[in-house]
């Protein structure tokens, strides 16, 4: 094992699992995800396996200060946003939600763009069933636990009843200009979905575009070097300025000139 992060993660795990019996586990499960998964990602779901994972999703009892987390929850209650000055002289605005899982409620605090969501128009209200995705936590001044989101993070609407609304489709061109690493998701049923979030920045926007992938679509995003030319079809906008990979791998092409 020559991987640092490889090594880490053994680390956590060295009090219960020789390194021969780990590293095969880790050669067995990247050849169950058909390659899929590298092999720090295949050691990570190992650590899983074993209870010691922090990246998994979580129940709201078990959450600590200053851990990254991804949650399942519902929306109880949206209190109303509030304006504060930056250190830029400029206003922004927050707003804390109540949010419930079957163990406990934490305060889920939005800022500026994300409090469009609250309003009376927007995808997020009371009642709301959500998956929060790679937040964090912290303390507040008052002593108060609570869930933050950072760069990477991402609030879905989980809602299993169907989209009625034709959302427009987009393509998108640009330089890959930042990849993240592959992170595994335990689900509630057991079964393991793998997310990445890349930037792609585009001849028009000074501001590279945050783009969500799945799955597979992972897998190909992983064999292609940063300052590639992409282009990715067939996405869409998430509310929280997201974009979403909505078709299969064909969807991502490769400019070779």
């Amino acid at each position: 094992m020559q991987n640092t992060k490889v090594e880490e993660y053994y680390n956590i795990l060295k009090d219960l699992i020789d390194k021969d019996e780990y590293q095969h586990k880790i050669q067995n499960l990247q050849q169950s995800y058909d390659n899929l998964i590298n092999q720090e990602t295949a050691a990570l779901i190992v650590v899983d396996q074993y209870g010691r994972n922090k990246n998994s999703y979580k129940k709201i009892k078990n959450l600590e200060p200053n851990i990254d987390c991804s949650i399942h929850a519902t929306i109880q209650n949206i209190q109303e946003p509030r304006t504060f000055t930056k250190k830029n002289g400029q206003d922004g605005q927050l707003v804390e939600l109540s949010i419930q899982d079957d163990t406990g409620t934490i305060p889920l605090i939005l800022w500026n763009e994300d409090v469009k969501r609250t309003t009376p128009e927007g995808d997020l209200q009371v009642g709301t069933p959500i998956n929060v995705i790679n937040a964090y936590t912290r303390t507040s001044y008052n002593g108060e636990l609570q869930l933050n989101l950072g760069r990477w993070s991402e609030l879905q609407k989980n809602d299993s009843t169907p989209n009625t609304t034709e959302q427009q489709k987009i393509d998108l061109t640009g330089i890959l200009t930042e990849k993240q690493p592959t992170t595994p998701h335990i689900n509630t049923d057991g079964s393991i979905s793998f997310t990445s979030t890349i930037s792609l920045k585009t001849k028009n926007s000074t501001k590279p575009s945050t783009i969500r992938l799945e799955d597979k679509q992972v897998k190909t995003i992983q064999d292609i070097p940063l300052g590639s030319i992409l282009t990715i079809q067939n996405l869409t906008k998430t509310p929280d300025n997201i974009y979403r990979l909505n078709g299969d791998t064909k969807d991502i092409h490769l400019h070779n000139d």
